[in-house]
């Protein structure tokens, strides 16, 4: 056999991409992708965290994943002994965030709107005449708030030991308000897509930032899967997830990453 091809030699130079939070993981399970660079193979595996899900209760939220995050490790023997040990392998982590975290600002933003700072998209320039201006810095402010958990479990999966780590920025949602309701009924009431979209871009926005103060890069193809800044429907799955060609587009915009 050709050793160029040879299943061991192939085996040897897989690593495991880890794809770990709720139901957005799934559509990365055993996907398979090679860096053109190197010839190496990846896969990825997904480690969904059920039952997650977006409440008004916040802290309860941060407090549910980051006992399921680290327990779900331990299982998959990627820690060994109490957190901030030294991880037993040398995977890669994709921390995949949940609708809480960016849900939690867009329904405090209730009756408001806000201009964001040289916005480039129809969409993120929209104003609603019905609704009062905000200063974008109390936004941000807000945000934050939401985020700043979030922040610290990627803070601490560094100091864990883990080198390769992760964040996917949340995904563009649904642009149809009907079918977005549809699918969150529980957020309490219809949101508009504008309002879903400006909120996006700031969370993503800060996310990109402290992520990257803290050793972890953000993975975010936003761009690759929206068109006139909103969601591409042929990534669309079921009016809340993405689809495999958009997680194949996030693993490979990953892979681009590696050192």
């Amino acid at each position: 056999m050709n050793a160029a091809i040879s299943p061991v030699r192939w085996m040897d130079r897989t690593r495991a991409i880890y794809c770990i939070g709720d139901s957005n993981v799934i559509s990365y399970d055993r996907l398979a992708a090679r860096d053109l660079r190197s010839g190496a193979f990846y896969s990825c595996r997904s480690i969904h965290l059920r039952r997650f899900f977006y409440s008004e209760e916040m802290d309860p939220i941060h407090a549910e994943f980051h006992q399921r995050m680290w327990s779900a490790l331990e299982r998959n023997s990627l820690v060994d002994g109490p957190l901030g040990s030294k991880t037993v392998h040398d995977p890669i982590l994709l921390i995949v965030f949940s609708l809480g975290y960016w849900a939690g600002p867009l329904l405090e933003l209730h009756e408001n709107d806000f201009v964001i700072p040289e916005a480039t998209t129809p969409i993120l320039t929209s104003l609603d005449p019905e609704k009062e201006l905000i200063p974008y810095g109390l936004v941000v402010e807000r945000v934050k708030v939401h985020l700043k958990p979030y922040i610290d479990e990627l803070s601490q999966l560094r100091k864990g030991g883990f080198q390769d780590v992760f964040v996917l920025a949340m995904h563009p949602p649904h642009p149809d308000d009907d079918a977005f309701f549809g699918v969150f009924p529980a957020m309490g009431k219809k949101t508009a897509v504008t309002a879903r979209y400006k909120i996006l871009h700031v969370f993503n926005s800060l996310l990109r930032t402290q992520a990257a103060e803290i050793g972890v890069d953000s993975i975010d193809p936003f761009d690759r899967l929206t068109i006139g800044g909103v969601l591409d429907p042929k990534f669309n799955l079921d009016n809340a997830h993405l689809n495999r060609a958009a997680a194949r587009i996030s693993i490979e915009t990953l892979i681009g990453r590696l050192r």
